[in-house]
């Protein structure tokens, strides 16, 4: 979105953030946002700009990583089988795409994708 008034569906986002708080984070990216590089209010994470490498190193807790055994902690994992609790939904440009999980039209992640990076198999990925 580009500002906190454009978030579509934020009050039902905030509704099942509330009811699964360990379940589920919902980060907003506001590329028109100038409030600050990163803002929390309540239970709402705001970033300004994209959502990059860095920005899901950083929301991401650190057990999710662990739970799949893979990931930021040196672990090894099956990247194509993928075998954690967590998901990562991925809706945007095609830039977008091509940075955090390849092509959205692509089942796989090239290497050199964030989110590869980061240890998550292509089963962990939902382009949508």
């Amino acid at each position: 979105s580009r500002t906190r008034r454009d978030i579509y569906l934020r009050k039902e986002l905030a509704d099942m953030q509330n009811r699964f708080p360990d379940r589920l984070t919902v980060v907003y990216a506001l590329s028109d946002d100038r409030r600050g590089a990163r803002s929390a209010r309540g239970n709402e994470l705001m970033v300004d700009g994209k959502i990059d490498k860095s920005v899901i190193a950083l929301t991401c807790q650190e057990e999710i990583f662990r739970k799949g055994g893979g990931g930021v902690d040196g672990g090894t994992r099956d990247r194509d089988n993928g075998n954690r609790d967590c998901k990562v939904w991925v809706c945007g440009p095609p830039s977008f795409y091509n940075d955090l999980c390849g092509p959205r039209e692509d089942d796989g992640m090239p290497a050199g994708c964030a989110l590869r990076e980061l240890g998550f198999g292509a089963k962990d990925v939902v382009k949508f």
